[in-house]
């Protein structure tokens, strides 16, 4: 009868010690999932913030290239209504005429020139903002 009792409670001494470390373990399991979770949103917060600063960043270039297109047909519709202006106010002799062509054209060279410029300018910010991106993903 003793040693009946004594193998019981051995035996509930030793389901309990394998249900402590049943709990232990399942507790375990939670925290370590729930870690991993916690990093995984933490990285796609992070991702998300990358993004945003990134298109922000192009939406800053973009935005700087519109204002430099439309700088660039305000000087083209301001030459155009002078040269109208100029044809219309004066019937002018042929040198008058050839004078004026000749601005014309140095004023279109001056533009294509500026338009040249403007566009290496461009590819440069670009390549330097790729080499950046780049270098911030290593």
């Amino acid at each position: 009868m003793v040693w009946q009792k004594r193998e019981g409670e051995e035996r509930e001494r030793r389901y309990g010690v394998e249900e402590r470390e049943r709990e232990r373990e399942s507790r375990e399991m939670v925290w370590k999932r729930r870690e991993r979770r916690k990093r995984e949103r933490g990285e796609m917060v992070w991702r998300r913030r990358e993004r945003r600063k990134r298109e922000r960043k192009d939406g800053v270039e973009e935005k700087r290239e519109r204002e430099e297109r439309e700088r660039e047909r305000k000087d083209g519709v301001e030459e155009e209504r002078e040269r109208r202006k100029r044809e219309r106010g004066e019937m002018c002799g042929r040198g008058e005429k050839e004078q004026v062509r000749d601005e014309e054209n140095g004023r279109e060279r001056d533009r294509e020139e500026r338009m040249i410029k403007r566009e290496e300018m461009v590819r440069k910010e670009r390549k330097r903002a790729r080499k950046k991106r780049m270098s911030k993903r290593e």
